[in-house]
């Protein structure tokens, strides 16, 4: 619960369930490991023997794919970014160079690049707190905006940053619900909710 200055009082209730599950495989004497995760805004009637079932067979058979890995040519070349862990490349390279208040205070390379071309034409990110049940999602951040779909960058063109209070008002905007705190303890930054590339016009081959 947050009761602000501004005279609103908003409730949450944001649940969260983890479950991860490895697996260790030996073939010929060489070991390989693989890995399936599951997180959710959900309690635990998320954890169904169904789920168990489907990330115990995703770890078995990502580590027994291991063992047909070769080592990749170096140089440039064309890669395929798959849905799931590409998005930490995601997350990393793009979403916390959004977060404005590295934008305020000049240290990202996005800080001035807003209405300019940054990736390809086809590009578009989203950082969304609004899809239900999703680990990033929240009904309200934590200063009592409510949360929202936030177009980062479209078609190719850097859109917005991802604001708290203190930098939508330094830039004379409205906070997009980014403002999260780790703990009751620390002030509230921008951070990301649930950071995402829509789909390109590209086939899967």
């Amino acid at each position: 619960m947050l009761a602000t200055s501004e005279g609103r009082i908003a409730c949450d209730t944001q649940p969260m369930v983890y479950v991860s599950v490895s697996c260790t495989a030996e073939q010929n004497g060489k070991r390989e490991s693989g890995r399936k995760g599951f997180s959710a805004r959900q309690g635990f009637e998320a954890i169904t023997p169904e789920l168990a079932d489907r990330l115990a067979r995703s770890a078995v058979d990502d580590a027994i794919l291991k063992f047909e890995a070769i080592k990749p040519e170096g140089g440039e070349m064309p890669v395929v970014l798959g849905a799931g862990s590409s998005g930490i490349l995601l997350h990393e390279a793009i979403g916390h160079g959004m977060e404005a208040d590295f934008n305020r205070k000049e240290i990202s390379i996005f800080s001035d690049k807003i209405g300019k071309k940054v990736a390809e034409d086809f590009v578009t990110i989203i950082d969304d707190g609004t899809i239900p049940q999703l680990r990033g999602s929240i009904n309200m951040d934590d200063e009592g905006n409510d949360s929202q779909k936030t177009v980062l960058v479209e078609n190719g063109i850097m859109t917005s940053y991802l604001h708290d209070r203190i930098s939508a008002r330094h830039y004379g905007l409205n906070p997009t619900g980014s403002g999260r705190r780790q703990s009751f303890r620390y002030e509230p930054v921008p951070r990301m909710r649930t950071t995402y590339m829509l789909n390109g016009p590209h086939k899967e081959e």
